[in-house]
């Protein structure tokens, strides 16, 4: 192997790091631009926001998009999705212990289908966006919410 080329990967990194930063020296005193590199992206800020379509009996579609941009579709940078939590039954949830992991979706919308003894529960959902790397929001602004009532009160 040549001289100039390291073996290792951990050489190799290093070798190609000091290149980066000396081909950049160079091409800055030669006034031509020299390529940022971006930085890390921190973890979500924001909230979804879930829209639920209840069209079918025991089915419930979700579509979610972001708060601070609610007429895009696309996710903000350095969100990878939602992860979605609930729980099924008559009693609200007393603490995050009783919500049950359901998925985390990538890509909306999400179709949460239930059993046949669900149907007249009320169903409880929380939304959380969950950054690239895997790590959730930071607490309450990056996470929705919301209660859906099986039988609605009705109004007289």
């Amino acid at each position: 192997m040549a001289d100039h080329i390291p073996g290792p990967d951990a050489s190799l990194r290093a070798w190609q790091s000091n290149f980066v930063t000396y081909a950049n020296a160079y091409l800055a005193a030669l006034g031509l631009t020299v390529r940022q590199q971006p930085g890390p992206i921190g973890p979500p800020t924001t909230a979804p926001i879930c829209s639920i379509e209840c069209g079918n009996r025991l089915q419930q579609v979700l579509r979610f998009v972001d708060s601070a941009t609610p007429t895009r579709r696309g996710k903000p940078a350095g969100v990878l999705g939602v992860e979605i939590w609930n729980k099924v039954g008559t009693t609200p949830p007393t603490g995050e212990g009783d919500l049950r992991f359901v998925a985390v979706d990538t890509s909306a919308p999400y179709v949460m289908n239930f059993d046949a003894g669900d149907g007249a529960a009320d169903r409880v959902l929380r939304a959380d966006c969950v950054g690239d790397s895997g790590v959730e929001g930071d607490g309450v602004a990056s996470r929705q919410l919301l209660v859906v009532s099986a039988n609605p009160v009705k109004r007289v």
